[in-house]
Parts: structure tokens; C-alpha cells; sequence
């Protein structure tokens, strides 16, 4: 059966937005890139909120741009035919290899566990994470604490600890380091 993660980018203080819902502070740095494009090659459908999807909309024809590197270049090639599951209440169509959601998201993560395929079930957006950590739904949390602080932040994490994700003091033995900014 496949599981379902949700990763996200964490100030060091703990928050994944800031206090005026911006995250443009997670950009990623080299290293951090191609751990995201080591994490998406494990990826068989993505799970997003319609903020999200608005955000990864660029990657659908980001591959006609002439100064993306190589990196860029191999994340879009994994990015674009990957499939997507869009929940929102305001869209009525999506793009590329997306579907707007026609079920809640406990039916919707129940069918594709079922489905036969291969691939985590990945979910990105504090929202819908929020929704499906209150339904235990999340099998695996994927954290990358990037070496910042957000201060003041509002309360869209997927835990209900005021906008935080749990912050521990010690290091998951699994962890990748960035040699800038970051630690997975």
C-alpha cells in the first residue's frame, strides 16, 4: 500500500509561512534543490491545495525557458508528467497533468492507496496537510529546517501547535545537511 508524506520547508523557529502567509524565505539553494528532486523521483501522485498548484504552475512551461540550469531543467521533466490532485472549492480547471479532486480528501487518498501504481502519495500545501494530519492520514512528515527565522508566523501548519511543526533538538539519522542553508 502506498504511503502518504507531506514535506515542507521549516523555519528554524519552526514555522512553513510567515506572518503575511509568504514563503518565498524557503527559496532553495543548490543543494536543497536537488534534495527536492531526489524526493519527487519517489513521488507517484501529488496532492495539493489550489494556493499550491497556483505556485507550481510556472514548472508547466518553465522547460521553454532558455536560462533554466540543469537542475531546473530535470525537475520539470519529473514535475510535469507526474500526476496531480487539486482540492479547491474556486477553480473549475486545472492544467497539465492535473484533475481537479471529486471526493473529500480521506476518499480521495483511500482510492489511490488502493490503486494499483507506484510512488508515495505526497501531499503539499499546510492546508490540505492540516486536514489530513486532523484525519491521520499522514504516514511520514519530510522536513527541511532552512536556517531562519520567521519570527512571528500564522497558524498553517499541518499541527495544530499555533502555525509549528515539532521542533526537535536532535538530528534524524537519515539527515542531509545543505552546505548554505538548510537540513533535511
Amino acid at each position: 500500500m502506498r504511503s502518504v508524506t507531506y514535506s515542507m520547508n521549516v523555519s528554524l523557529d519552526g514555522y512553513i509561512v510567515g506572518p503575511d502567509g509568504d514563503f518565498n524565505w524557503t527559496a532553495p539553494d543548490d543543494d536543497v534543490f536537488r534534495f527536492w528532486i531526489d524526493q519527487i523521483q519517489h513521488v507517484g501522485v501529488h496532492l495539493m491545495g489550489r494556493r499550491l498548484y497556483e505556485t507550481m504552475l510556472y514548472w508547466e512551461t518553465a522547460d521553454q525557458d532558455p536560462s533554466l540550469n540543469d537542475d531546473e531543467r530535470e525537475w520539470t521533466a519529473l514535475w510535469n508528467p507526474l500526476p496531480k490532485v487539486v482540492f479547491s472549492t474556486t477553480l473549475s480547471t486545472v492544467h497539465g497533468n492535473a484533475r481537479l479532486a471529486t471526493d473529500g480528501l480521506a476518499d480521495e487518498i483511500e482510492r489511490l492507496r488502493t490503486e494499483p501504481g507506484e510512488g508515495d502519495i505526497a501531499i503539499g500545501g499546510a492546508t490540505l496537510a492540516a486536514e489530513a494530519a486532523a484525519l491521520s492520514l499522514i504516514d511520514e512528515y519530510r522536513t527541511m529546517a532552512t536556517r531562519s527565522w520567521s519570527a512571528v508566523a500564522s497558524p498553517t501548519s499541518p499541527t495544530t501547535n499555533a502555525g509549528r511543526t515539532s521542533n526537535s533538538s536532535s538530528t534524524a539519522p537519515s539527515a542531509r545537511t545543505s552546505s548554505t542553508s538548510a537540513t533535511a
